[in-house]
């Protein structure tokens, strides 16, 4: 018996949105999803890489990256500017299957904001 799947892989990433702006003045967590939807007789692959410079799979870097699953987190401590901006830009979510595969991007900028300015709630 053969059997055929046309269901086309699909990657969501869902959290924040596409492009994110960080400051270092305040501790942030960015918690992003990279959902995939593939056809049902093979498991689903996901990876996180930083497409800059070299397209590198991102791998946990405690207290700032964690890698679990379908999950990355990007951790922003007050007055790291010096340790964590090597973590802003282009992150890359890949998922597939056996037969397909499709690719989404989110993007954390530097935010500037000056020491006095603070944001209410």
């Amino acid at each position: 018996m053969f059997v055929c799947f046309s269901v086309k892989t699909r990657v969501t990433i869902r959290g924040s949105k596409s492009v994110v702006s960080v400051d270092f003045l305040e501790e942030k967590q960015f918690v992003f999803q990279c959902y995939v939807t593939t056809d049902p007789s093979t498991p689903p692959t996901v990876r996180w890489y930083k497409t800059e410079p070299f397209g590198d799979l991102v791998r946990d870097e405690p207290p700032f990256v964690y890698v679990a699953k379908e999950f990355l987190i990007i951790m922003v401590y007050p007055n790291c500017s010096s340790k964590c901006s090597k973590y802003l830009g282009e992150y890359r979510c890949t998922g597939g299957s056996n037969y397909s595969s499709e690719n989404q991007t989110i993007t954390l900028s530097y935010q500037y904001r000056p020491q006095g300015e603070y944001v209410t709630c």
